[in-house]
């Protein structure tokens, strides 16, 4: 697996997409914004961070399938995790495909952020997106919750790691859609203006 190194450091990246979509009642990868689908936009936007090796959770052959699944996101991470080597100063940023404004450079944010403390970091205003430091403490804090051990509140996880959170110049872009109604509203405020 290759990835792209800003100075010293190591980015992948690991896109949220096989949760159940149970409230929005369909797959919310494949909801279309614009010409692309939510999957492959939140693809394009991590290509454009820092992580050139986009890893996809979904449940689906030809992704990345959860070890454990009914675990949340946390399943998807620690899938993530597992796929990657064990070396110093790497950071895998966690996306939910369910952000349908969110850009590159609310990303590339994150991850500068990640280098600069050397922890957890995400928005104060959510706790996804993330980027999280790679290390064997933190794979096997997500292991002792894939196994029932711990909780899978991500919250939890940043408080357990002294995560920090910094402000987004825009809130507006942090918006998740996980029902019908939160995706009409998108629809009807941004047809026509993503702009990305």
């Amino acid at each position: 697996m290759k990835a792209t190194k800003s100075n010293q450091f190591v980015h992948y990246a690991v896109l949220l997409a096989g949760g159940l979509s149970s409230r929005m009642g369909n797959d919310k990868a494949l909801l279309k914004r614009g010409p692309e689908t939510l999957l492959d936009y939140g693809i394009r936007q991590l290509e454009l961070s820092r992580a050139a090796n986009v890893l996809v959770s979904r449940n689906e052959p030809g992704y990345l399938n959860d070890r454990f699944p009914a675990f949340g996101p946390m399943s998807g991470i620690h899938a993530a995790l597992m796929e990657l080597p064990d070396l110093d100063l790497q950071f895998l940023t966690i996306l939910p495909v369910d952000m349908p404004l969110i850009t590159h450079k609310q990303i590339t944010l994150l991850q500068m952020t990640a280098e600069q403390k050397r922890c957890p970091v995400c928005f104060d205003t959510s706790v996804l997106p993330a980027v999280i430091p790679v290390t064997q403490e933190i794979k096997q804090y997500c292991q002792s919750v894939v196994e029932g051990k711990l909780s899978a509140a991500f919250w939890r996880f940043m408080k357990n790691f002294n995560g920090i959170t910094i402000k987004c110049d825009d809130r507006g872009l942090l918006v998740n859609t996980n029902t019908p109604i939160e995706w009409q509203e998108f629809e009807q405020t941004y047809r026509g203006h993503y702009g990305t």
